[in-house]
């Protein structure tokens, strides 16, 4: 082989390593994002339960998340695992995932008009 031939080949193992090694980089973007707007979506989902539980408790006389539990197939999922707090009046509710896959955790606020607010990303999920 000639020495133009070496350089060839190895010119050509350089660019291909590069093109994997932007590939990886690219699908682990992609499923941080993914795994992000996955538990978003669990937390929206939740967020909803929680708000018929306020409204049916307080026909009348103002709501309460007081006695809320989460339904079994939304404490622990493929996306992440959930837990809640309710403040000591049970006006507001705060829950907390952690991703399955480790990528961080997503804290957020229903308060009593039922949408998610205060919404806190931690770890590879921060912007």
């Amino acid at each position: 082989m000639s020495y133009q031939q070496l350089l060839l080949i190895i010119l050509s193992i350089v660019i291909i390593a590069i093109a994997v090694a932007v590939g990886f980089h690219i699908y682990k973007i992609w499923s941080i994002s993914s795994n992000r707007d996955a538990i978003l979506n669990d937390l929206n989902t939740i967020a909803v339960y929680a708000n018929e539980h306020f409204m049916k408790s307080g026909v009348g006389r103002g709501g309460s998340y007081s006695g809320f539990t989460l339904p079994p197939n939304l404490q622990s999922n493929i996306n992440g695992d959930y837990t809640i707090t309710i403040s000591a009046d049970g006006r507001i509710m705060t829950l907390f995932a952690t991703s399955r896959h480790g990528y961080g955790t997503v804290s957020a606020t229903v308060s009593d008009a039922g949408g998610l607010t205060n919404i806190v990303f931690n770890g590879a999920f921060q912007p």
